[in-house]
């Protein structure tokens, strides 16, 4: 695929403008930026792996993601896409991150399975908060799918990814 560079650029700025000490916020505006959540940093730590960038934004965000590894299943919105951003992080990030990843997550894995092999979203503190799971609402589809995914990240099993720095 090929991506228009200016615009590419623009997102990057973007990206980076919302990180605060390594941790990627919503936004840049005040009020948003400076609340980083360790999902939202994997995703785009693995992003600019794979764009191959090396500013020292990039290492900020990847010991910003690993301090916050084990609080992936309590991020906002949906933690499956969370797990699932940490997975791919993990897997860019090294052996020794991946290994941290899979110790920590491989239960939760395991425990999220439902009757016919699926998965199943697994609650939270939003969750229960708000007494609702987007991710249950998608479907066991989409956990398993992700899930799935995620546990066969640190196998190299995935010719998209970038090899460990």
């Amino acid at each position: 695929v090929e991506l228009d560079a200016g615009k590419v650029e623009r997102a990057i700025d973007f990206v980076k403008a919302c990180t605060r000490a390594g941790g990627v916020a919503y936004s840049p505006l005040p009020g948003q930026i400076g609340h980083g959540d360790p999902g939202r940093t994997a995703g785009a730590y693995w992003a600019m792996r794979q764009l191959e960038r090396k500013e020292s934004v990039v290492d900020e965000m990847a010991k910003y993601f690993t301090g916050g590894i084990d609080k992936l299943p309590d991020g906002h919105a949906s933690a499956t896409m969370h797990l699932w951003a940490g997975g791919l992080a993990s897997s860019c990030a090294g052996q020794e991150t991946w290994k941290k990843y899979w110790l920590i997550h491989r239960p939760l894995f395991m425990a999220s399975r439902i009757a016919g092999g699926a998965m199943d979203a697994r609650p939270n503190a939003e969750t229960l908060q708000l007494k609702s799971n987007g991710d249950r609402g998608v479907g066991p589809a989409y956990m398993t799918g992700a899930f799935v995914c995620a546990m066969q990240l640190g196998q190299n099993r995935y010719k998209l990814l970038d090899r460990p720095r």
